[in-house]
């Protein structure tokens, strides 16, 4: 943890306040009065107090700046001058901010904050916005952000799945500038694991039925000066997924046209949609929903579910409902049994999608 703050934040802490700032968030501090982020342990709490976990998340947020660590993977930093930016102007980002007692790098989270204006997958789109930086266009900014994650260092032991962009939102940052937040999902053997669509906030969805029992919100990265990364979360995923086990091989899949009839089979015959788009997905399902919460002291991560994920190759079908209100239903088809499974999400945002 040390290490990577001096990497990401070369100077700015000195060891006292690594051992006052970093914390340890896969538990807490039974205290009411304990504010963010001081409701987490210190390293010398977390040994103390007998709070040490198997699965360690170490975090450091600040006014400035934000970096966390989980079973020595990195889950992201947050260089936080973008909460500073003089164009930013929300109620929403002020109560915030007084919800936390100040500023803190998570702030710029939800899109209501930063309001996405454009929407793609097409990671080579010559389609140009103004950065606070000057014009830059989707494609090398793209080209960029690829180049960065492959040879960012994820963690000392070697990680399968490498991280891939799906799709970039263009958020609108004030003063006629923009931000480029590309999501960014795990690949493995040239194949993106699914990932649902980001709609009011990166964190949030609005689910309506889900028949896989496992929602997996893609990652990000940001960029809002051209060729600088001000904040990148690699996602949940890779910091599961030490090794992966591949349980049998074959050599034909159902073909799409099969696919697609055992889809349409699926859906009530008086509903209309349009179609987004088909693609070919590792789609993680599991017979049983997530656990709840603890009141031991301890972060319910769902590492500690007593339930098994299996990770399935897809055919995708991505389709809008063309009726009110405005839902995106994800029709997934396992490529080797025919097994159909959905999820749907209710979807607020008006942003233009391409």
């Amino acid at each position: 943890m040390c290490e990577r703050i001096e990497e990401f934040f070369p100077g700015v802490y000195s060891d006292e306040e690594k051992a006052d700032a970093i914390r340890f968030t896969d538990c807490f501090i039974i205290d009411d009065d304990a504010k963010y982020p001081y409701c987490y342990p210190s390293l010398e709490q977390y040994k103390e107090m007998g709070l040490v976990t198997g699965y360690p998340f170490t975090m450091l947020s600040d006014e400035n700046n934000s970096i966390s660590i989980y079973c020595g993977i990195l889950h992201g930093f947050v260089r936080g001058d973008l909460e500073n930016y003089e164009g930013l102007n929300s109620p929403e980002l002020d109560y915030m901010q007084e919800l936390l007692g100040g500023i803190y790098p998570d702030s710029l989270d939800a899109f209501s904050v930063c309001p996405s204006v454009y929407h793609t997958e097409d990671m080579k789109s010559e389609k140009t916005f103004h950065l606070e930086s000057g014009d830059v266009s989707i494609a090398e900014a793209a080209a960029f952000t690829e180049k960065y994650l492959s040879e960012l260092e994820l963690s000392m032991r070697d990680i399968p799945a490498e991280l891939s962009l799906q799709s970039v939102y263009v958020l609108d940052i004030g003063r006629g500038c923009h931000a480029f937040y590309f999501t960014i999902v795990p690949e493995y053997k040239n194949i993106q694991y699914d990932s649902v669509i980001m709609d009011g906030s990166s964190f949030a969805t609005s689910p309506v039925s889900d028949s896989t029992n496992v929602l997996r919100i893609a990652g990000h990265a940001m960029m809002y000066n051209k060729d600088v990364i001000s904040r990148l979360r690699t996602g949940v995923l890779p910091c599961y997924y030490y090794d992966v086990i591949e349980t049998g091989s074959h050599t034909s899949v159902i073909p799409l046209e099969k696919a697609a009839e055992l889809a349409s089979k699926r859906l009530a015959g008086n509903m209309r949609f349009k179609a987004e788009s088909v693609s070919v997905v590792y789609k993680e399902m599991s017979d049983k929903e997530p656990g709840g919460s603890s009141d031991t002291g301890v972060r319910d991560t769902g590492i500690s579910d007593d339930r098994k994920i299996n990770v399935n190759p897809c055919w995708k079908f991505l389709l809008k409902s063309t009726t009110e209100p405005k839902k995106y239903y994800h029709i997934y088809v396992d490529m080797l049994t025919g097994k159909v499974d959905t999820f749907v999400q209710m979807m607020w945002s008006e942003a233009e999608n391409d």
